[in-house]
């Protein structure tokens, strides 16, 4: 998905983010955004890309909603090691 949010009286931006779908179960609007990493990211650690990923996802959130009307309910960073053995770690951003 990708887009060009810009409004009026505000900074506009632009972005694209790997995954947008619905839980059948619980039926959550999910947000999800792949990242690739030769560094091991966990969440907790004091870390300004880890920061950044975070920032952008909100900020692909917002411009969803605003876009679409509807609302994200969860949002995750997936973050994908170089080595394929490895799992990915997931972050999920409140």
């Amino acid at each position: 998905m990708v887009w060009k949010w810009t409004k009026e009286n505000e900074i506009g931006y632009a972005g694209s983010v790997d995954y947008v779908g619905q839980d059948r179960q619980s039926n959550q609007v999910i947000m999800r955004d792949w990242k690739t990493s030769k560094k091991l990211k966990l969440p907790g650690q004091n870390d300004d890309q880890l920061f950044n990923y975070r920032m952008q996802i909100a900020a692909y959130c917002v411009a969803f909603t605003s876009v679409y009307g509807v609302k994200v309910d969860k949002a995750e960073i997936w973050i994908i090691r170089d080595a394929p053995s490895e799992a990915p770690v997931v972050v999920t951003v409140d």
